[in-house]
């Protein structure tokens, strides 16, 4: 993979090869939460509205909300026409097109990754300090990955710890299965460079591809396809704004 760069606003579908990361911050203004309520539709709206407070209802409506119109820009389309349903395991679809897009979110950032074709998993963690990460290890990690873990000097566990959930997470995404694949039944890489270890020998057979991102300063971030990267272009979404890209950084 050659890397991260900076791209002008895509007015086309990603090429082969290429995925298209969005960041979407998510504490708005009201006027901004209540006009991206409405382009949400019946299935997406009844999520919003079973969110226990105000906040986490906003943020829903914002990420659901911007993504779809991230998505309606590609297809030249409003964004409460983008025909978004769910597939047999419940991940998220554009109905009879060859656009795919994987969502995360964490505090106040949401990111949307884009790309044609293939299995695409996204995942992003606020940077926090982590207590119980050594449990949490033990509990979701492979014995392999729970020793490299283990080797990781304390102060740096928290964040080398969010990170490989990242790494985690985006991979169950990308196969669609959500938790509902075992977290120790594969291997991700603990250290800075992200790679796939072990995939499942369950699964059809692929080249899996894993980048780790910083979508902002305090997050970390990790993009998981079933085919080579040769390009992830990073751009910023907020309401009145459809052009200009984010900065670039590159892949650990």
């Amino acid at each position: 993979m050659r890397g991260f760069v900076v791209a002008e606003f895509p007015m086309t579908l990603p090429a082969e090869g290429c995925v298209d990361l969005w960041a979407i911050d998510l504490d708005l203004d009201d006027h901004s939460i209540d006009r991206l309520r409405t382009v949400l539709d019946a299935e997406e709206t009844g999520r919003c509205k079973a969110f226990r407070t105000p906040l986490l209802q906003s943020r829903f409506a914002v990420s659901h909300g911007g993504v779809r119109h991230v998505l309606g820009r590609y297809l030249e389309m409003s964004a409460d026409q983008v025909p978004i349903e769910r597939d047999s395991l419940g991940k998220p679809i554009v109905r009879k097109s060859p656009l795919v897009f994987s969502i995360s979110h964490s505090e106040g950032l949401a990111v949307c990754a884009v790309a044609v074709g293939g299995r695409l998993g996204v995942d992003i963690e606020a940077i926090r300090p982590m207590p119980d990460a050594v449990a949490l290890a033990r509990g979701n990690f492979s014995a392999s990955e729970i020793a490299e873990f283990l080797a990781v000097p304390e102060d740096l566990r928290s964040q080398v710890f969010l990170t490989a959930w990242t790494r985690k997470e985006a991979f169950v995404k990308a196969t669609g299965e959500g938790l509902g694949r075992p977290l120790d039944s594969f291997d991700v890489s603990i250290g800075e460079t992200a790679r796939m270890v072990r995939v499942p020998g369950d699964l059809a057979p692929g080249e899996w591809s894993m980048a780790s991102f910083e979508p902002r300063a305090g997050f970390v971030g990790t993009l998981v396809i079933d085919a080579a990267i040769e390009r992830v272009a990073r751009y910023d979404w907020h309401p009145g704004v459809s052009t200009g890209p984010s900065r670039a950084d590159r892949p650990r």
